[in-house]
């Protein structure tokens, strides 16, 4: 296998939500400059409101709000894709 396919498995293999998500088609997959796996959320993915609700609720529970609003801000702008 490739450098691409080794890390996005082991990823997989160690991140059971990742894994979860994985299954529900939420996850898109690029190669980067290294050639290794990085993932990002679909937006437009029909379980992916649901799933951003109940992490940012557990998230303000365990953080607080004014940290999540940072964290949620550049978490749009790197790590997610429209589709």
């Amino acid at each position: 296998m490739s450098l691409f396919e080794d890390d996005k498995a082991d990823k997989l293999a160690r991140i059971m939500p990742l894994r979860l998500i994985n299954m529900l088609g939420m996850v898109h997959w690029e190669e980067d400059e290294y050639h290794c796996a990085n993932q990002k959320l679909r937006l437009l993915h029909p379980l992916s409101g649901p799933w951003a609700l109940a992490i940012i609720l557990v998230a303000i529970f365990s953080h607080g709000v004014p940290a999540i609003v940072v964290e949620l801000k550049s978490s749009f702008r790197e790590e997610c894709v429209w589709w």
